[in-house]
């Protein structure tokens, strides 16, 4: 008889325990969303003072080329595809011969912005830059030009603006 009722209630009781402590389930979802990312920062340049006294002494017509690497450029992107960093002098003073010339560490070399005075097409001069960033990156301008043409009446700054634009590549 007990084996009767133990058979009985035995599936009962499985089903009951079941019952009671299975747990209820839902489902929830979150968004989130990620914003592409193409950011590009460089800090002021020097100054730099073409003197004849160092590198070019008297009797040399040419003053320079002489660098300045107190410029810093910092970059964030998150595309898919690769970027390119490249640099132009969009306001260039005229009159002169200036040669002016931009180097980004560990990009693409020396490029010339402006020759002899005349202010060049756009410049590459980081390439191939993938997803992530890097900070800190030393940007060095270098100048020359001659004194024949480059002439004042007294020390003369010619400012340079040079635009830095972050393109697919």
């Amino acid at each position: 008889m007990r084996t009767l009722l133990g058979l009985l209630f035995a599936p009962a009781l499985l089903w009951l325990t079941s019952v009671v402590f299975a747990g209820n389930s839902g489902n929830s979802s979150e968004s989130v969303t990620v914003p592409l990312l193409d950011l590009l920062a460089i800090t002021n340049g020097g100054t730099i003072t073409l003197d004849s006294s160092i590198a070019n002494p008297a009797g040399s017509a040419v003053l320079g080329p002489v660098n300045d690497s107190t410029a810093r450029l910092n970059y964030t992107q998150n595309s898919t595809g690769l970027k390119k960093i490249t640099a132009q002098a969009t306001t260039a003073p005229t009159g002169n011969d200036i040669t002016l010339t931009v180097a980004v560490a560990g990009g693409a070399g020396t490029k010339t912005l402006v020759s002899n005075g005349t202010a060049q097409a756009s410049q590459d001069v980081y390439t191939g830059i993938a997803a992530g960033a890097f900070s800190n990156r030393t940007v060095t301008y270098g100048a020359r030009c001659t004194v024949t043409g480059t002439k004042v009446s007294a020390s003369t700054n010619f400012v340079y603006t040079v635009t830095f634009t972050s393109v697919s590549s």
